[in-house]
């Protein structure tokens, strides 16, 4: 549009500088309706575009940031069905009939060999075990964990004498044997061969039986002074019973001296 009324105006001009006043005024005629056109044209153009502008400020002004409503912390909360109980069962766990009061400790100079399956221990050469307030040694142990039973005895060398006969203390008195089987848990056992000192004197045994930390009862005992393992002379007797530290109760007793 703008091109036509520059190329009217144009050739307006030009006609009005070669030709006659009636075609001058012809073409101004003709280029008055081009340029009312141009103006119309525009004057649309402007008002839309006036238009749109407006809408888009008004837009703009209605348009209004909300703040987020939801709340920082969340405020869904769980029904009774939904919640999680608490946990009911107690966490320790409960004990073995067999399990121990305390530690029991063990070492040996050759080996310790273990037998999982049966819960038993074999201690080889100068071996010891410790448990609460006693104390064990032997060449030769074995722990029985299920009946918490320990056995002990020497170890006959290639001559037949026998070596690390079993030693054994419990508070303050001291035993040694020629084999023991004892309940670490129950505190009683068998002794066989037994030499313990009791005051001044040494009281053997054949076979002892331990009931208690303080009493023993002997089978083919004998009473002397002698430090050696074969007295040469004794008070022997038959049964005894022998509270350690205190009495010896026996039955007829007789004496032999070599």
């Amino acid at each position: 549009m703008i091109k036509d009324f520059f190329y009217i105006l144009f050739v307006n001009n030009l006609i009005a500088h070669h030709s006659g006043h009636r075609f001058q005024a012809l073409h101004r005629t003709t280029l008055l309706r081009y340029l009312a056109a141009l103006l119309v044209a525009l004057g649309g153009n402007w008002s839309v575009c006036s238009a749109q502008e407006i809408q888009s400020t008004q837009n703009v002004q209605n348009t209004q940031i909300t703040t987020d409503t939801l709340p920082a912390a969340d405020t869904v909360k769980q029904s009774n069905s939904q919640a999680i109980p608490n946990d009911t069962i107690p966490f320790e766990l409960p004990l073995s009939p067999n399990a121990m009061d305390e530690i029991l400790k063990y070492k040996a100079r050759d080996s310790v060999a273990f037998n999982l399956d049966n819960r038993r221990a074999f201690i080889y050469s100068e071996g010891e075990v410790y448990y609460q307030d006693m104390e064990l040694k032997a060449d030769a142990m074995d722990v029985d964990f299920n009946k918490n039973l320990i056995h002990a005895s020497g170890v006959e060398d290639t001559n037949g004498h026998t070596l690390g006969k079993p030693w054994f203390k419990q508070g303050e008195a001291e035993y040694s044997a020629h084999t023991i089987a004892f309940n670490y848990n129950t505190r009683k056992g068998i002794i066989s061969g037994v030499i313990t000192q009791q005051g001044e004197g040494y009281l053997h045994g054949s076979r002892v039986k331990k009931i208690s930390d303080s009493i023993m009862y002997l089978n083919g005992g004998q009473y002397t002074t002698c430090n050696y393992s074969h007295p040469h002379f004794a008070i022997n007797f038959s049964h005894s019973k022998l509270i350690t530290g205190d009495k010896i109760f026996t039955g007829p007793a007789y004496v032999t001296i070599e």
